[in-house]
């Protein structure tokens, strides 16, 4: 009696072609967008912008140390620290700018904060002084610290 299914080389191979593509579909983005996500994007635009202050200062080496500290954003853009731009984007997205010290480097020294969107969910995204940035939802559930 002959078996009734032969594997064959030819056979093995798109048996397995057929395994390797049925894995890709399922596991496969499924039409996800490739761009990130607003809130990824809000919270790089942000830190790009911290950067700046940290750059003026490692470029500036000589200059007084507190030339960038107690400024302002038009003096900080009108001393070419951040571009019209810069200041456009974060007084339309109503950002906090809570000043900068170059010699306080922390992640626990908050330089900007916003919540974004003014409507809707609501997330927050806080830059701080060592240019670490935090990105939290506001409508998450909290979870309570574990002893």
């Amino acid at each position: 009696m002959k078996p009734a299914f032969k594997l064959t080389g030819r056979r093995v191979f798109w048996i397995a072609l057929l395994f390797v593509f049925g894995i890709l579909i399922f596991t496969g983005p499924h039409g996800s967008d490739p761009r990130p996500s607003p809130r990824i994007e809000q919270l790089a635009r942000m830190k790009g912008i911290g950067q700046k202050l940290r750059e003026y200062h490692d470029e500036h080496p000589d200059s007084e140390p507190d030339a960038v500290k107690g400024k302002s954003i038009a003096d900080l853009v009108a001393m070419g620290v951040f571009d019209a731009e810069d200041a456009a984007y974060l007084s339309e997205r109503h950002v906090q700018f809570y000043g900068y010290d170059p010699e306080t480097e922390s992640s626990r020294v908050p330089v900007l904060e916003a919540m974004y969107p003014v409507g809707g969910t609501r997330w927050q995204i806080v830059i701080y002084s060592d240019n670490s940035g935090t990105l939290h939802d506001l409508h998450a559930p909290q979870r309570l610290p574990q002893k």
